[in-house]
C-alpha cells in the first residue's frame, strides 16, 4: 500500500518545534502571535511569504521588525504595478493615454526590482527604508537548514 509523503509545510512545522530548545520558546511566541489583530496578522504572513522564512527563530526576528516594511494589497501583478507607478508619475488621464503603448508586464517587473520589493498572495511588499527584501539563505552548521535573513 503507498503512503502519501508529509507535505513539506508538515515536515518544516516538525523540525522548527523539534529544534526549539524549549518548550517556552514556542508557547511566548504563540501567546504573541495571538495577541495580533487582523492587520498585523495579515502583514506578518506576507513577510514570512516573501522572506521565505522557515525557521522560528528567524520568524520569531520577523515579527519584531514588522513595522520596517510596507504592503500595498491592491498590487498583486507585475501589470498592477505599472499601471499603478504609471498613474502616481504621470496622473491618470496621462498614463491612460500612454499605456496601450508599453509593455506593462515588462516595466512592472522592472519597478518592482527597483523597488527591492516582491509580490505575493496579499500584495506587493517593499522595505520602508527601500533596501532588497530579506532572502532564504542556508545557514553554516553541521546539517543544512533554510533561514531567512
Amino acid at each position: 500500500m503507498l503512503r502519501a509523503s508529509p507535505s513539506p509545510y508538515r515536515r518544516t512545522l516538525i523540525d522548527t518545534v523539534t529544534d526549539a530548545k524549549r518548550i517556552d520558546e514556542i508557547n511566548n511566541f504563540a501567546i504573541a502571535l495571538s495577541e495580533m489583530n487582523e492587520e498585523e496578522v495579515m502583514q506578518y504572513k506576507t513577510v514570512i511569504e516573501a522572506t521565505e522564512c522557515k525557521a522560528l527563530p528567524d520568524a520569531e526576528e520577523l515579527w519584531r521588525h514588522l513595522g520596517e516594511y510596507t504592503i500595498t494589497t491592491n498590487i498583486s501583478s507585475p501589470i498592477e504595478m505599472a499601471h499603478a507607478e504609471l498613474d502616481f508619475m504621470m496622473g491618470e488621464d496621462e498614463a491612460k493615454r500612454l499605456k496601450p503603448f508599453v509593455d506593462l508586464y515588462g516595466y512592472g517587473k522592472a519597478v518592482i526590482e527597483r523597488y527591492g520589493g516582491k509580490l505575493t498572495t496579499y500584495g506587493f511588499i517593499e522595505r520602508k527604508d527601500l533596501q532588497p527584501m530579506p532572502s532564504v539563505i542556508p545557514q553554516m552548521s553541521t546539517a543544512p537548514k533554510r533561514s531567512c535573513s
